[in-house]
């Protein structure tokens, strides 16, 4: 069997294993209308079309298998290979340049062209023609494709010259729920032109915020075939630092480690001026890279904390956080060269690592990746609506691309955070306009590539538009994000009801706009509280505005207020669409709106909670908001209970708003309401409820 005809069979397998080639009952009757109805060439697929694809390449050779799957599915005929085009027969040809994501294609009655300028580019024409003929793929896997059917297809244009905004459009899978669905995601990204795979993994027992290390192991193989396949580039690692000098070193040799206060100490980091703490980050290092060789980027982060995990120790006191982890990163880097010259390493400029680090020069394969997890999502980063974004975060990254750019080091990524359900607790609220206005002004900054992490507690409910819009931009950063939410709408749910699950989606990133903005002068704990001190300190993360000052907390408890109703009118237009809508997709996102009702309800009881513990209004008063607040709580809480599949999911889930909602709750009710010889049992009680989650859960992971 030659290699070709086996590459085309394994490829067809794949397919059918992971959602190429299916779509559920009652979508397979409701496909996408090409054009919207619009005018355009027709083109026969009753006739013999061939596909002549000459060249070699595995990428081209996946374009050329991409699409004769997909025509065959939707025609019932699948065209046949051809080494060159013949008179009279109608043909799909295929070519590419040496390099490069760009594409043209040009249609007539007869003969399609599409060329890309490398190998990647020609999959990205197929896929950009199969879309003109009417196929989507707003979310991955069998549940996700739209195609239409039949053999007198129409085009919505029939020609197209298009080049990516981004050289790099990196989807990165942070959660063992998308890990273990790492397959279709690959595809999915292939199919909606992004061209990197970053997976972010942790070795600790507890994957919160990250992928299970081992779980990567059992996936690999499959997924770097697919990769390859696709010529979809690989970044690997996550929070990987301190690993690298183990903790059981400190007895022999505390010098190793950060100072704190006068005194050494293991809890994080390293001291980055001990030659003995960074030859053994070496040792540990080159073993870590040549374990994963297939990676052409590595990231070795520090320890994941707001601030002072750095050391303060003589030598080490002269330089700022930035310029500590750097001199760690280059130690790292040194063997990197060595080990893979090819690969490249980040400097990730996250919490206190966001100031350039000005006394520290990056060795040449050290890239920054900023990760500005403090900034404020109701707003864009570009324009001046926003004090919090502007110019902190647009000042801050320019100085960082900067001095990396000047020093000679490879072109800087962004780290963002648009899919991230930790940040977001469980869910995406929709970022169209802020993925716009950021997405243009980290084009205009210089950015190589943009990333968008992928986390949460279980697996996305429905479709997200987030995932598709944001995919959409890292490829055309000018696209209008209206007309883009229209498209998802039309692919997602039909063209029929895409006006009014648009205007569903509208109202919702209207409602958490209110939630999500934050003021400059909201603060947040520096340092880490250990787990048996949770209760009296309980954790804070940007979502949660109790450290806002008063006068913040009465004008967002006021701003909140008009929450309900665009909840409201955003639930009547969902239910609007009902009749007109694939019934599927429509059912999914109806269960995805009850939780965000709840979520949006919790946040609004919270804020007025808030606002009247700085008001200091009366006990009655106060236990009556604290009392919505819980029920708000445990609404979300039972949606989890109700819709989430998979324990492991749900525990997930639960811990997630035990610790950073019922914590806070209930340390609130300590404090000021409860009375008593039955106080003390709160917290008993609050602080046995998540370390019985946080056992069940690690005995989940393991």
């Amino acid at each position: 069997m030659s290699e070709w005809r086996l590459r085309f069979i394994m490829a067809a397998l794949a397919a059918l294993v992971f959602g190429a080639n299916a779509v559920s009952a009652d979508e397979a009757t409701a496909p996408v209308v090409p054009g919207g109805g619009r005018a355009g060439l027709r083109l026969d697929f009753a006739r013999d079309w061939r596909i002549v694809a000459p060249s070699n390449d595995r990428v081209a050779r996946t374009a050329a298998v991409e699409a004769a799957l997909v025509l065959g599915r939707i025609t019932r005929k699948r065209p046949v290979f051809s080494p060159g085009e013949e008179a009279g027969v109608p043909a799909l040809v295929l070519s590419h340049g040496p390099e490069g994501d760009g594409f043209a294609w040009h249609a007539s009655a007869d003969r399609v062209e599409i060329r890309g300028d490398g190998p990647g580019g020609l999959l990205y024409g197929v896929y950009d023609f199969l879309e003109s003929l009417g196929c989507g793929w707003p979310e991955p896997g069998a549940r996700g494709e739209r195609l239409p059917s039949g053999t007198s297809l129409l085009l919505k244009r029939a020609f197209a010259r298009q080049t990516p905004s981004f050289h790099g459009r990196c989807l990165v899978l942070g959660h063992a729920a998308f890990l273990a669905d790492a397959e279709s995601w690959v595809i999915w990204a292939a199919r909606n032109r992004l061209n990197t795979i970053f997976i972010h993994v942790t070795d600790e027992a507890l994957a919160f915020g990250a992928a299970p290390e081992k779980q990567w192991r059992k996936k690999r193989d499959a997924v770097l075939g697919l990769l390859r396949d696709r010529g979809i580039m690989l970044e690997y690692g996550g929070h990987r630092l301190a690993s690298f000098l183990p903790r059981d070193l400190f007895k022999k040799n505390p010098d190793m480690f950060r100072m704190k206060d006068g005194r050494r100490t293991a809890d994080f980091n390293l001291c980055p001026s001990s030659m003995e703490a960074l030859a053994v980050v070496q040792r540990n290092a080159r073993e870590y890279f040549c374990e994963h060789p297939y990676a052409d980027a590595f990231h070795v982060w520090p320890d994941d904390i707001l601030g002072g995990g750095w050391c303060s120790c003589p030598s080490c006191s002269r330089y700022t956080p930035s310029e500590q982890a750097l001199m760690a990163t280059n130690a790292a880097a040194a063997v990197l060269q060595k080990v893979n010259p090819a690969a490249r390493i980040s400097f990730l400029s996250y919490y206190d690592t966001e100031d350039a680090p000005y006394r520290v020069k990056p060795y040449p394969n050290v890239f920054v990746l900023w990760a500005p997890r403090k900034r404020c999502y109701a707003h864009g980063l570009s324009g001046d609506a926003c004090a919090v974004n502007a110019p902190r975060y647009t000042r801050g990254y320019a100085a960082q691309a900067d001095y990396f750019r000047a020093r000679g080091a490879p072109p800087a990524s962004v780290f963002e955070y648009y899919l991230d359900a930790v940040l977001f607790k469980s869910v995406l609220p929709p970022l169209f306009g802020v993925m716009r206005r950021d997405l243009a002004f980290y084009r205009s900054a210089g950015t190589h590539t943009i990333q968008a992490l992928m986390t949460g507690d279980f697996p996305w409910t429905s479709a997200q538009p987030n995932a598709w819009i944001f995919a959409r931009l890292a490829w055309k950063a000018d696209a209008d994000p209206a007309f883009l939410l229209t498209e998802f709408c039309a692919s997602t749910f039909g063209r029929e009801a895409a006006p009014a699950m648009t205007s569903y989606f509208s109202r919702l990133e209207r409602a958490f706009a209110l939630a999500l903005e934050i003021s400059p002068s909201m603060r947040l704990p520096e340092e880490p509280v250990p787990m048996l001190g949770l209760f009296d300190s309980p954790p804070t993360d940007l979502g949660d505005p109790f450290f806002e000052p008063p006068k913040e907390l009465a004008r967002k408890g006021e701003a909140e207020k008009e929450i309900y109703p665009l909840v409201m009118a955003a639930g009547e237009a969902l239910e609007s669409a009902r009749e007109t809508a694939l019934s599927a997709a429509w059912k999914r996102e109806r269960t995805t709106f009850e939780l965000y009702r709840a979520w949006l309800s919790f946040d609004a009881a919270r804020a007025s909670l808030y606002d009247g513990l700085a008001a200091g209004i009366p006990k009655e008063e106060l236990a009556r908001r604290h009392a919505a607040a819980e029920m708000a709580l445990n609404a979300v809480l039972d949606w989890g209970d109700a819709n989430i599949t998979g324990s492991a999911y749900r525990r997930n889930f639960r811990l997630m708003h035990e610790y950073f909602w019922r914590l806070r709750l209930e340390k609130i009710r300590y404090d000021r309401l409860a009375e008593g010889p039955w106080r003390p049992l709160i917290k008993l009680r609050a602080m046995a409820r998540i370390g019985w989650l946080y056992f069940k859960l690690l005995r989940a992971y393991e």
